[in-house]
């Protein structure tokens, strides 16, 4: 694993466990295995085949080993791939030629300007709780308003939150802290996560230019994410959300 730099040196929004997760070779080399197969990523998958159905051009903000733009770009969408990892981008760019398929993967930090023109894609990806690893909140709020800005005026946004609700109980209620930090989680140590309800990250996407479309309710303890359970009962008990969003004109 490349030497982390002190904290003070760190890329903006990147925290000293996401800074290891993301240069761990281990988590690289093992998240093809653990995690494309999992409940949240073949919910992710599903909630993009759902929502994206005729061909256009797709970023996707931290695509690891390609996870979403393969399928994507099998089906004749032009993607682009975007993550800190060099690692997690070579898998991917390995992946893409394996199948001779063609995508753009470029290296950037979600936390800062994205190396991208305004209106230059159609529609956005950040999946399986890339966002919620960012902190402190104006970075995501930041990470959210460079995606409007790069969208077209209508652009889609697909996005995939946790919920606060099943990890907090209710200190949801009552406490300002909805960060989660997982003690060990692929190989890495604290590893944090913020936690949304679903009024908050439908007040967040607001807030940075997005109108809200459809909502979907996830669950870990089912083989394909899907959650079962009463539908009153979802905002609270489903382990996270599926969001698709539009940016305004």
């Amino acid at each position: 694993m490349s030497t982390r730099p002190p904290d003070w040196q760190l890329p903006r929004g990147v925290t000293p466990g996401l800074w290891e997760y993301l240069h761990e070779p281990q988590v690289a080399n093992q998240y093809l295995e653990h995690v494309e197969s999992s409940p949240f990523a073949l919910a992710d998958q599903r909630f993009v085949e759902q929502q994206l159905t005729t061909p256009c051009k797709v970023i996707d903000l931290g695509c690891g080993p390609g996870r979403s733009i393969l399928p994507l770009a099998r089906r004749g969408f032009k993607c682009t791939g975007v993550d800190l990892s060099e690692t997690m981008l070579e898998k991917a760019r390995q992946r893409l030629t394996e199948h001779s398929l063609d995508a753009t993967c470029v290296q950037a930090n979600l936390g800062e300007a994205l190396p991208f023109a305004d209106a230059s894609f159609d529609a956005a990806l950040c999946l399986f709780g890339t966002l919620g690893m960012l902190h402190p909140a104006d970075v995501r709020s930041s990470l959210l308003s460079e995606v409007h800005r790069i969208l077209i005026p209508q652009g889609v946004l697909l996005l995939h939150v946790h919920n606060r609700w099943p990890l907090q109980g209710i200190k949801t209620l009552y406490s300002q802290n909805a960060v989660m930090t997982l003690p060990f989680h692929r190989g890495v140590s604290n590893l944090q996560m913020k936690l949304f309800t679903v009024p908050e990250i439908k007040d967040t996407l607001a807030y940075a230019g997005f109108v809200f479309d459809t909502l979907e309710y996830i669950s870990a303890s089912d083989p394909h994410g899907r959650y079962t359970g009463q539908r009153w009962l979802a905002p609270y008990r489903a382990d996270g959300f599926l969001l698709a969003a539009r940016s305004k004109s």
